[in-house]
């Protein structure tokens, strides 16, 4: 479903109105969205605080590493979720 920042033209387009100020994120929405998205995968609340965290220190000049490995870590996660499911 489009954002408030899109205007339908017909049925199945739509034209975005909003210009570059449609596509900012704050940091609270990216981080209730990657909350969200976790838990839909299985992943539990510390992988996820451990990935947000990676992800803040980025900005002090954290290591892209420890994002890499928190999300590895979630990815883990959301497999061994899946795997039961599909076993």
């Amino acid at each position: 479903m489009p954002s408030q920042s899109w205007r339908r033209l017909s049925s199945d387009r739509f034209q975005e109105h909003a210009g570059a100020q449609g596509y900012r994120l704050t940091w609270q929405a990216a981080e209730a969205m990657t909350r969200a998205l976790c838990n839909e995968t299985g992943v539990t609340g510390t992988a996820v605080s451990k990935l947000i965290a990676a992800v803040d220190r980025l900005a002090g000049g954290g290591k892209i590493q420890a994002v890499v490995d928190a999300c590895r870590a979630a990815i883990a996660e959301a497999e061994a979720a899946v795997e039961p499911a599909n076993a």
